[in-house]
């Protein structure tokens, strides 16, 4: 049995010490059950969204996921969000392997369900995306190195050009909208509704 140290979801470093030696085995044994059917049933990318997914996919998924744990892949699940570079280069992975996946659809090696060709133009940025992620999870390292040598090769880029730029103020507004919206929410109040145009005003009777 162990001491551990658990992160506090929701701070920024604060932590709590579990002692899993005050379990009753049989507890700790239900609790590890709870734990393993959790990760092995954990979705993949690749098999894209639940309501779409087979049995076949679900058992596929479920045995790659046991394949995992047997090889003691990271444990932990779940991702802070990441700041700065580290977060620069997986925006930019996600990119890279976008253009791969539609490059492999131009090229037919990406087809529908009963094997007919599809249009770039056709399919959602949605699944796009999905299709990206699973590109990325097949070969991680090679969309990582593209990405770090996109990224030093845009920042090595010399312009000498003085630009300005503006913020646009309907999204000024409806950031500041969104952000009373949120305020009000946590105060447990309803925002006011914004001014209707032409209401409030008076009539004016036109003469002919």
């Amino acid at each position: 049995m162990a001491i551990h140290t658990i992160p506090i979801r929701g701070t920024d470093s604060k932590t709590v010490q579990f002692d899993d030696g005050k379990l009753s085995d049989a507890y700790l044994l239900s609790c590890l059950g709870e734990l393993w059917e959790m990760k092995i049933n954990k979705r993949s990318t690749k098999f894209g969204p639940l309501k779409d997914a087979t049995e076949a996919d679900l058992e596929a998924n479920a045995q790659t996921n046991v394949e995992a744990l047997y090889a003691e892949k990271p444990r932990r699940g779940g991702k802070k969000t990441k700041k700065g570079a580290d977060s620069a280069v997986e925006t930019e992975m996600l990119r890279i392997a976008k253009l791969y996946a539609k490059e492999q659809v131009r090229q037919g090696n990406i087809r529908d369900d009963k094997g007919n060709l599809i249009k770039v133009s056709k399919v959602s940025a949605a699944e796009w995306t999905r299709t990206a992620k699973a590109y990325i999870e097949a070969n991680s390292e090679h969309f990582r190195k593209a990405a770090e040598a996109n990224l030093a090769a845009a920042s090595s880029v010399k312009v000498d050009l003085t630009l300005t730029l503006n913020e646009d103020p309907k999204l000024v507004k409806r950031s500041a909208e969104a952000a009373a919206k949120k305020k009000a929410e946590k105060a447990g109040k309803t925002p006011p509704p914004p001014p209707q145009k032409g209401k409030g005003k008076p009539e004016v009777t036109k003469h002919n």
